[in-house]
């Protein structure tokens, strides 16, 4: 990475920040879809969710690109098997998800990809020579995929700066979730006030989010309040529920919503 010039780490810097601007999932993918181009030298970006069994479900693309998707998407996901990323680390892929930074030509030379029928059915229409492959996260029992894909040689220091990127990729996108899941928990104790009537509203929106494991820092962020605050909410949520702990807190409550509805955490 010390190749990159003081130009290029300031670009890469401003990305990162911009992925912790909004706290929403369509501004993560389409930050990424839309930046990442630029910042990496590339034509094509692809969010794409597989399956547990690495079955393409569906696929985003850089909006320059997004016209060609219905057309190519049935095929992609038809031919996916011939992958080489996907044939190679076929075992990974079905038992956990994937650390690394993977490259196609870590698996074949450009002539047998070139063989593949997922590149003569599909990357070839689209003029994709090289890709970088790697894993992000599970999103209601979906798998995430960041694909990079080139018209040109990708090179090892391409390599490195998304190994660069992915650990704050991977903390944007599962603090995104996190927030998503605890909006949905709200939504849930809102819903059943007649269970929870010593809460207030204010709260209730304190247990959701601590229920979903987000730190205090955030939250209070999240709430516009400071931490002596928030400590403040918590004290007297405590104190009005009976409990001793974060632990017994979120022990109880995920009980209760479970069983008011099954399907309120998921």
């Amino acid at each position: 990475m010390s190749a990159l010039s003081h130009q290029q780490w300031d670009k890469i810097n401003r990305f990162c920040m911009e992925l912790y601007a909004e706290n929403s999932s369509q501004h993560f993918f389409q930050c990424c879809l839309e930046e990442l181009p630029t910042l990496l030298n590339v034509r094509l970006i692809s969010w794409d969710f597989f399956d547990a069994e690495m079955n393409l479900v569906n696929s985003s693309w850089t909006s320059a690109y997004e016209d060609l998707r219905p057309a190519f998407l049935p095929v992609l996901a038809e031919t996916m098997i011939s992958h080489p990323v996907i044939q190679a680390l076929d075992l990974d892929f079905q038992h956990s998800p994937l650390e690394e930074v993977y490259s196609v030509k870590d698996h074949v030379s450009h002539r047998q990809f070139r063989e593949t029928a997922i590149y003569r059915e599909g990357y070839r229409h689209l003029d994709i020579q090289n890709q970088l492959y790697t894993e992000l996260s599970f999103d209601h029992g979906l798998r995430t995929g960041l694909a990079i894909n080139s018209d040109q040689e990708i090179t090892e220091r391409d390599r490195e700066t998304l190994r660069w990127l992915r650990p704050h990729l991977k903390s944007a996108y599962q603090q995104i979730l996190k927030l998503e899941q605890a909006r949905g928990v709200q939504t849930a104790l809102a819903g059943s006030q007649d269970q929870f009537p010593m809460l207030t509203a204010r709260q209730q929106e304190v247990v959701a989010y601590l229920i979903t494991g987000l730190p205090r820092k955030l939250i209070a962020d999240r709430m516009s309040i400071s931490i002596h605050t928030l400590n403040g909410y918590i004290k007297e949520i405590y104190r009005v529920t009976g409990v001793h702990s974060q632990k017994e807190l979120m022990r109880a409550f995920t009980l209760l919503l479970i069983a008011k509805n099954p399907s309120s955490l998921l």
